[in-house]
């Protein structure tokens, strides 16, 4: 082939657009199952989350529901219980008695400083009474140091809500924090934590769904996770609504008077008429957690006989949120972070976002924090039925392209010793048929007159008819085994007689190289083989030794030896020339490795006794190769099976 550069460039290309093709397959399927495997861990870890925002936010609204309950009057530090009767159903005008309120001590764990603020801003705390009233407190076992404490809170508490409004919050524009928090916790604003029952319905739906279709599979999707996580949030929401509303109808039960009777028989009927006017006149809505700067306070807005206030407490967020946290122990290193959840639109309308419950399904419902986790971490899946096909699919492919380089190479090799073998037989036999041709017209013409010159011309003649014969002999026997139709005919005989067959043939060949040849038997087996191909093999090797084995004097001496060595006949050809290169003894049993130049500048042939030789030796169930020898030339070795 002329070019043979042109298909490997071809299969070169085609080999690299398979392998581009099969890689971003590769590439592709174990992004997905990778992906596959992300999901996983992320819904995993949606699960521990939801877990997690569950167990905290139960226990926060436990102490809201708690503080929900309170009456009104609890955030005054005495108050005075209306229309007490005494035993004697005697009936004690309101402002007579004093109570202490139960918020008078220390407040409840978490809860820094109860405080209510008064219409013109007046703040106080039913933990920091004032006047005859601090005497009181302390008379009833308040120590001074509990009240300095509480009054110091105040004062740090009455500066911070007096500052401006840090937050953006057209409704308020440059209002101070009394005023934003005073409009948060008005009675017209909706509730920040507050989830839409047909939201929650139809998250609902879509989870049981997804179960329903896919089962167990389903499950270990973050998309459902993440659904069933949103589900959750809006039931706990749904849930804490209703417990605060519960909440606050308790406390405006405690906060209804007694009536006023004479007599215990006149109680019924006076309680209920009087009670149901109370009761239109009271309002309490639920407390709102807000975030004013760094500090955590919930609300709630009061209207009662004594006018609208606000009241609420100042939560220790630090403590709470560690808490918290200490409840979330099923996940690594979490963290709570603040929700900034209100963001006022417009005063009139009350539009706000309502703390991003849609968007923040990692958010609680009693308290305006999110709950952080670092990012998911997952195990790489080592060893998969995808990973495993994929692998099995890319080992298939290298050897499909492994297979077609070979016989690609194959097919040029081939084609090389094609053309080898055209142009050294080509060149072979137009040397003798250039002399058959010349001498035949020469003696054909009578040119020739000498009889000892005409018997010259006709022994070369003869010796290039020998040639020929040699060269078509070996051809069709090496053309015969390639396509496997090669036909042996075994015969028994002894060793030393079959070398005796050899005799005449190989010893007219050396005659021809005016050299000695030397047989010899050593030791005697019978053998079962083909005569013929035998002898074909050591004529093939003492024609090479012919050729190449001339020693430096130029004499030709080759050695033809029997022998049974380890269970096997051995038959060497050695001679006593220039030997072997060693770097020719890899190519030495390859076909035609005599090039047409080789062949015009030294002995003739086409490189093909020694590979046809091989050939045969195998075919025969024997072996030819080559032997080191102690002095200098070549000894080649055919081994036969010994017949048993």
């Amino acid at each position: 082939m002329n070019r043979p550069w042109v298909i490997w460039f071809v299969l070169v290309g085609c080999a690299l657009l398979i392998l581009g093709a099969v890689g971003f397959l590769t590439d592709r399927m174990l992004g997905m199952e990778d992906e596959r495997a992300r999901a996983e861990a992320d819904g995993e870890v949606e699960e521990l989350v939801r877990l997690s925002l569950s167990r905290m936010d139960a226990l926060a609204s436990g102490f809201l529901i708690i503080e929900g309950q309170r009456p009104p009057v609890h955030y005054d530090a005495f108050y005075a219980p209306g229309n007490v009767i005494t035993n004697d159903y005697v009936n004690v005008g309101k402002g007579i008695v004093l109570q202490p309120s139960p918020l008078l001590s220390d407040p409840p764990e978490f809860i820094q400083l109860h405080f209510e603020i008064k219409p013109g801003q007046i703040l106080t705390s039913p933990q920091v009474p004032v006047g005859n009233l601090r005497d009181l407190a302390e008379s009833s076992g308040i120590s001074a140091e509990e009240l300095n404490r509480a009054g110091t809170q105040l004062e740090k508490m009455r500066g911070m809500l007096s500052k401006q409004c840090i937050q953006v919050h057209p409704a308020v524009g440059g209002g101070t924090n009394f005023d934003l928090l005073a409009m948060l916790c008005s009675p017209a604003m909706p509730v920040w934590n507050k989830a839409e029952a047909s939201k929650v319905e139809k998250n609902a739906n879509w989870v049981t769904e997804q179960r329903q279709k896919e089962g167990n599979a389903a499950r270990q999707t973050f998309k459902y996770q993440k659904g069933l996580s949103a589900v959750d949030q809006g039931r706990r929401a749904q849930n804490l609504a209703q417990q605060q509303d519960w909440g606050r109808k308790d406390a405006m039960k405690k906060s209804a008077p007694s009536p006023k009777a004479d007599d215990a028989l006149q109680l019924a009927d006076l309680g209920q008429s009087n009670e149901a006017k109370e009761q239109r006149e009271l309002e309490i809505t639920p407390f709102r957690p807000v975030w004013i700067g760094e500090d955590l306070f919930a609300v709630r807005h009061v209207v009662d006989e004594d006018g609208p206030r606000y009241q609420g407490f100042w939560l220790r967020s630090e403590e709470l949120k560690s808490y918290l946290l200490e409840n979330a122990d099923l996940l690594k290193t979490p963290d709570l972070e603040p929700i900034e959840a209100l963001v006022v639109q417009s005063l009139e309308g009350a539009e706000v976002d309502n703390g991003g419950l849609e968007d923040e399904p990692r958010a609680l419902v009693t308290l305006p924090w999110r709950l952080v986790v670092g990012p998911t971490s997952y195990t790489a899946l080592a060893w998969t039925p995808l990973r495993a096909s994929m692998v099995i699919g890319w080992i298939a492919v290298i050897l499909a392209l492994l297979a077609a380089a070979g016989l690609v190479r194959s097919v040029l090799k081939m084609s090389e010793r094609r053309a080898a073998f055209v142009s050294s037989v080509t060149h072979e036999l137009r040397t003798p048929l250039t002399t058959f041709q010349l001498y035949s017209d020469m003696l054909a013409s009578g040119m020739v007159k000498e009889e000892e010159k005409r018997q010259g011309y006709l022994d070369t003649l003869c010796l290039e008819a020998g040639r020929l014969n040699h060269l078509i002999e070996n051809v069709l026997s090496y053309s015969q085994i390639e396509r496997g139709s090669a036909r042996t005919r075994h015969e028994t005989l002894q060793l030393c007689s079959l070398l005796e067959r050899f005799r005449s043939r190989t010893g007219d060949r050396v005659e021809q190289e005016g050299g000695s040849l030397e047989i010899e038997c050593k030791s005697d087996c019978e053998v079962d083989t083909d005569v013929t191909a035998v002898e074909q093999i050591v004529f093939n090797l003492v024609d090479n030794a012919c050729k190449y084995g001339m020693s430096e004097d130029g004499k030709c001496a080759i050695s033809l030896t029997a022998d049974v060595v380890g269970g096997k006949a051995r038959i060497a050809v050695c001679d006593e020339g220039c030997g072997i290169d060693r770097k020719d003894l890899k190519k030495l049993f390859r076909p035609f490795h005599k090039s047409a130049k080789e062949a015009a500048h030294s002995k003739p042939g086409v490189g093909l006794g020694l590979a046809l030789s091989r050939r045969l030796a195998k075919a025969l169930g024997g072996e030819l190769r080559v032997e080191k020898v102690e002095k200098a030339g070549a000894c080649f070795v055919l081994e036969l099976p010994v017949k048993r």
